[in-house]
């Protein structure tokens, strides 16, 4: 018996000491002899969401790098002509 599963959906919860819980939820759907029973499976995306986030912050540190080392060439190429022309 196939099931028609819904998309997965994305949420945040309290817990009972009030912490964020983010949770992604994803419901399928079945049919019995006895009706239709959907199933619903709970996943804390939280550790996913951390990696994420670390992930930004290292592109984010890569582009500043290569933005200071593109203006620390250029500022070379500018002391070297300016000295190769006072000399």
């Amino acid at each position: 018996m196939a099931g028609h599963r819904f998309r997965a959906c994305r949420d945040v919860r309290h817990t009972q000491r009030r912490q964020h819980l983010p949770i992604e939820t994803t419901q399928s759907a079945h049919k019995t002899p006895d009706g239709t029973v959907v199933i619903t499976a709970v996943r804390d995306v939280t550790e996913r969401l951390q990696m994420e986030e670390q992930l930004r912050h290292a592109h984010r540190i890569d582009a500043m790098g290569q933005l200071t080392g593109g203006l620390a060439h250029d500022f070379n190429n500018l002391l070297a002509s300016s000295s190769a022309t006072s000399t």
